[in-house]
């Protein structure tokens, strides 16, 4: 596989595949070549293709109850959602992010996911659902089975500082209705907590500019 890739020659690689796929019968095997086939129409942007072999590959241990065939029962969702979102198709990414994370194993695995799917809600100003979804990785009962809790509170940090910025943003609005006080010192208490607050927040709403 990685031999046919790095001398560039995929379609012989594609080729190959086909031939597997007709004589493979086990789950495994099935998966593996149809995952295989789906990273090759992913690198020439074939997303129908690559979403296509995906699904096939979910479907080829669907029947499976050991963790190896639940863990690949969720992995295309979050495959396809990423597809989706680098295609710009954000509706159809956000559905199989969603799809993923309503899987036993993407209920464990979810900080790649939320992440995506929280990004894609703040781009739309949905903060009410961006906060719904990074609230997952934050719950005092996600992450028992993690190895180390400073991983599991590095791994959070970022999130917090998302929702942290989220908060500076939606109290623009009444700092804003308070520069018409009458009082100047209030005037001026609301201009530096607006010019703080901007800091950081610029930054922040300038990732999503069209």
């Amino acid at each position: 596989c990685e031999a046919y890739k790095a001398a560039g020659k995929e379609d012989a690689w594609s080729a190959l595949l086909d031939e597997e796929l007709r004589k493979a019968t086990a789950p495994e095997a099935l998966y593996e070549i149809h995952r295989h086939k789906a990273l090759l129409f992913q690198k020439k942007k074939r997303v129908d293709e690559a979403v296509g072999e995906w699904l096939l590959a979910r479907e080829s241990v669907i029947k499976g109850t050991h963790p190896y065939d639940t863990t690949r029962q969720a992995l295309p969702y979050l495959e396809i959602g990423k597809i989706y979102l680098d295609a710009g198709m954000i509706e159809k990414a956000e559905e199989f992010l969603l799809r993923y994370l309503k899987t036993p194993y993407g209920a464990t695995e979810a900080f790649s996911p939320v992440t995506l799917l929280g990004k894609i809600y703040e781009s739309r100003r949905q903060f009410d659902k961006a906060k719904e979804i990074y609230a997952i990785v934050l719950d005092e009962n996600f992450g028992k089975d993690f190895v180390s809790r400073d991983n599991l509170k590095n791994l959070q940090k970022p999130i917090r500082k998302r929702l942290e910025l989220i908060d500076m943003l939606e109290k623009l609005p009444a700092l804003v209705e308070k520069l018409g006080d009458d009082d100047p010192t209030v005037r001026e208490e609301t201009r530096s907590a607006i010019r703080s607050i901007g800091k950081d927040v610029v930054p922040f709403l300038e990732q999503y500019k069209n």
